[in-house]
């Protein structure tokens, strides 16, 4: 397994998918950014979390790769709107994940999202973690869990 280029296309997927309206995304990047030192909003950051590998004797060592998605809105005027943007970007990330994509067009008529075929599946699966504005009266955050397969 390699690991840099399933982090890429992870990236380029959420990059793409996320860019431009309605969800206008301008910082999408990788590696673990606190809130507060994340000026630019909304953000949403690829985390690598744990890494579990599965061998069975005579067979390549499949492997969970499981990442967070951090994800940030800052808001100004009601909590009720960086909750609802909060919201509608996690909505956006579920689109972009799924095996169809944004519109449709991503990996079409396949069950799985494979990142371009460098993974056996690519989902959300697990808790998502959402602060609507508790820790700080202007912010708005989410975790989403995301885990990838490689079967070797």
């Amino acid at each position: 397994m390699t690991r840099d280029p399933i982090y890429t296309k992870l990236l380029a997927q959420l990059t793409k998918g996320l860019s431009a309206s309605p969800y206008d995304v301008v910082n999408i990047g990788r590696g673990f950014v606190h809130w507060e030192q994340c000026d630019v909003q909304p953000a949403v950051f690829i985390v690598p979390n744990k890494e579990v590998g599965d061998y069975v004797r005579g067979t390549p060592v499949k492997w969970i790769l499981n990442i967070d998605l951090y994800v940030y809105v800052r808001w100004v005027d009601s909590v009720e709107q960086g909750v609802t943007a909060l919201a509608q970007l996690m909505d956006g990330i579920d689109a972009v994940l799924s095996p169809t994509g944004v519109n449709g067009s991503l990996n079409a008529g396949q069950a799985v999202n494979t990142l371009g075929g460098l993974v056996s599946y690519c989902a959300l699966r697990g808790a998502a973690e959402i602060s609507g504005g508790f820790l700080n009266r202007q912010q708005t955050i989410a975790r989403m869990p995301v885990e990838i397969m490689v079967a070797g």
